[in-house]
């Protein structure tokens, strides 16, 4: 994980997520992360664990379809050049 420190508002916007689904990810109730979210409470050490997890998965997804992209664009050059000869 990354050095860099989010807000669970944060990361709830950067998994492009609502309140409700993060706090199910999370394993709290919508009450307890909406509190979380704003300040008002700290979510309890797992909770927090799971925020980190959720934001590796999504950077490693986005990572894995940057790859995909540059695989399949590789291989639709190489198909071209092949064509041509």
């Amino acid at each position: 994980m990354t050095d860099q420190k989010y807000t669970p508002r944060d990361a709830r916007l950067a998994l492009q997520l609502t309140q409700t689904e993060m706090a199910n990810q999370v394993g709290m109730s919508e009450s307890g992360y909406r509190k979380w979210e704003i300040g008002t409470t700290e979510g309890s050490g797992p909770a927090r664990r799971c925020l980190e997890l959720l934001l590796e998965v999504d950077r490693l997804e986005v990572a894995a379809s940057k790859t995909d992209y540059w695989r399949k664009r590789a291989e639709k050059t190489e198909a071209k050049r092949k064509k041509k000869k």
